[in-house]
């Protein structure tokens, strides 16, 4: 029976390890996308046909997501009842997000791009406290303040190289940001 528990917990570890890996791969791949539509505007590519490649490529990873659910009768009934309409709104709503992110960066850097973005949840933060009365503490409001100096770096660093449709693109990236979280 000792042997048992013992075997559990590790089994458990396993699996955290394992989840702690594909996090810090899907972090890495989230993080290299811009520098790839960057590389593709570089060689004469736009927006729409970036979009669309980017779309196909991810199009045989939906597909089997789609067959791992129809695996199970019950969730292949699931699949047909909802299924369309969730992939309705998933199509627009990626493709809306997409084409904002993907304009965004012809305007602005990568590093810009990813720090808009993952800064994101400090506008939660500001909007929970102003609409539902949640006051940040001090540790958020210093990280929050940190985050908006990395900001304010990489504008004047942008602004310098790239000029001033950096606000443009800025725009476009956080419209994609807002855009992504509608849907």
């Amino acid at each position: 029976m000792n042997q048992a528990t013992s075997v559990e917990p590790k089994s458990n570890r396993q699996k955290q390890v394992q989840g702690l890996i594909y996090a810090l791969i899907g972090t890495a791949l989230f993080s290299i996308k811009p520098i790839f539509v960057k590389v593709a505007y570089q060689y004469g590519g736009d927006a729409t046909a970036i979009m669309s490649l980017r779309a196909l490529s991810s199009l045989p990873f939906y597909a089997l997501i789609l067959l791992m659910l129809c695996k199970k009768p019950e969730r292949r009934t699931q699949v047909t009842q909802f299924g369309w309409q969730a992939a309705l709104v998933g199509v627009m709503g990626y493709y809306v997000a997409s084409y904002l992110d993907i304009a965004a960066l012809e305007y602005i850097s990568a590093q810009l791009e990813r720090l808009l973005i993952f800064l994101f949840p400090s506008i939660v933060v500001i909007l929970s406290w102003m609409f539902l009365g949640q006051k940040p503490t001090g540790n958020v409001l210093r990280a929050v303040g940190l985050g908006y100096l990395g900001i304010a770096a990489i504008l004047f660093h942008d602004v310098q190289s790239l000029g001033e449709e950096i606000w443009k693109g800025s725009a476009l990236a956080v419209a994609q940001r807002l855009s992504l979280r509608s849907t």
